[in-house]
């Protein structure tokens, strides 16, 4: 037998700046990035290991997009009928009777969603032959139109009572979004409705899939008051930061100065506009920025970046003061770099790749050098998570006298399990 285990790294590397058109100043930009459809919620009508439950669950915890905890309306029930005639998949089907019964998900503001997909198995929850029965089920989404039904069927087939799990008795409704009513959203609830008018039917495997939208998060250092020079429409202007304490810009996420805070001051303002990875900076937006509160050279304060969704973004950071000869930073996921990896971004930018994984916070270290600071940062989602780098590390499980020996392949002694007294040893 051979095992391989692995361990992966997020990876971080510096970009050069894009040649790609100005894009619209929104704090979320639709079309910034590349995205593919993905799970997000669904319902299964199971709960741990032999449980029956109705309620939906969150397919991607990642996606700041919520589930109802239940249904409104008719509750579908656990049914011995139902089970005895097998489910479409797993262990419970469930049966539903009633007039719009819905369960939903909440999209917050900040995440946009273009849904893609649903979809559920039905049959009639009569009959043992799996024939043809009156039983009807009709689908629509809140996002439709009262009688507007995305599926419906009037001639269910009805359940086989065989005992078995077979997905094709069932009618399989595979249903694709394409209009342009489940695009763009934000900000909103979509319940997913089913109305049952001839008698009750059996349900299974409800998913629902979309794009969901990475973010483009536009940071001003500096607001309004005074040494600020106020914020262009479509940036979350910050005046300062307070250590230890969050500051929401939206979305979920949050920026926590830790070490220091951070005030506003515009010397030097450079009064233009510039482009960075693609997207206009205003002037009012170049034209101030933040420091380190006790600026004394040598000295290091962490922003720490919390709720961005795991996937790939390219941040830059930039600085509009005009008499700052240098200032540079870390940027990191995981593990902090030994030294500053950034090159330095007075009076330009500068443009990292980073991989957030499995939720974990980005890192902003700035360096003091008793000048200038960060004007301001812009984060943008490149869509997925990149591959994770692996190392293998290869066992080999052999029988030797009577126990057996793992040999690793990146080490020259052997483990071995004696069989008997239960010991392990090393050659």
């Amino acid at each position: 037998m051979i095992l391989s285990l692995k361990s992966k790294n997020p990876t971080i590397r510096s970009l050069a700046t894009p040649a790609i058109a100005c894009i619209a100043m929104l704090t979320y930009i639709v079309g910034s990035s590349v995205a593919h459809a993905e799970l997000i919620a669904g319902v299964d009508f199971e709960s741990g290991v032999g449980g029956f439950s109705i309620a939906p669950d969150d397919l991607n915890a990642l996606d700041l997009v919520t589930v109802s905890t239940g249904w409104t309306g008719s509750n579908p029930t656990n049914d011995g009928n139902a089970n005895n005639a097998g489910a479409y998949e797993g262990i419970f089907p469930a049966r539903l009777q009633g007039t719009d019964a819905f369960w939903s998900i909440t999209i917050p503001s900040g995440v946009i969603v273009d849904l893609d997909q649903i979809f559920f198995a039905v049959r009639g929850a009569t009959g043992g032959s799996g024939a043809p029965t009156t039983r009807t089920v009709q689908f629509r989404t809140s996002l439709d139109g009262p009688d507007e039904w995305l599926f419906e069927n009037a001639t269910l087939p009805g359940r086989n009572n065989d005992n078995t799990d077979n997905p094709s008795e069932w009618i399989q409704a595979n249903l694709a979004l394409t209009d342009t009513k489940y695009q763009g959203l934000t900000d909103t609830t979509i319940d997913f409705i089913f109305n049952t008018p001839t008698g009750g039917i059996d349900l299974d495997g409800i998913t629902v899939s979309g794009t969901i939208v990475r973010p483009i998060i536009l940071l001003d250092f500096g607001n309004e008051g005074g040494n600020s020079n106020g914020t262009a429409e479509g940036w979350v202007g910050i005046n300062n930061l307070v250590q230890d304490e969050a500051q929401d810009v939206g979305g979920g996420v949050t920026l926590t100065a830790l070490d220091d805070g951070f005030n506003p001051n515009n010397t030097a303002a450079p009064g233009t506009a510039a482009t960075f990875d693609g997207i206009e900076v205003p002037a009012e937006v170049r034209d101030d920025y933040l420091f380190k509160i006790n600026d004394t050279a040598g000295t290091e304060a962490r922003i720490r970046i919390d709720g961005l969704p795991a996937g790939v973004y390219s941040v830059t950071l930039f600085e509009g003061r005009t008499t700052d000869a240098n200032q540079v930073a870390k940027l990191w996921v995981g593990e902090e770099p030994a030294a500053e990896n950034t090159g330095s971004f007075a009076n330009g930018s500068v443009t990292l790749e980073v991989t957030v994984v499995d939720g974990e916070p980005l890192w902003y270290k700035h360096l003091e050098d008793n000048s200038g600071g960060i004007s301001g940062m812009i984060i943008r989602g490149l869509g997925d998570t990149a591959p994770p780098t692996f190392t293998t590390y290869t066992y080999d499980f052999s029988e030797s006298d009577g126990g057996f020996t793992v040999t690793n392949e990146a080490h020259d002694n052997p483990w071995v399990y004696n069989a008997g007294p239960g010991t392990w040893s090393t050659d």
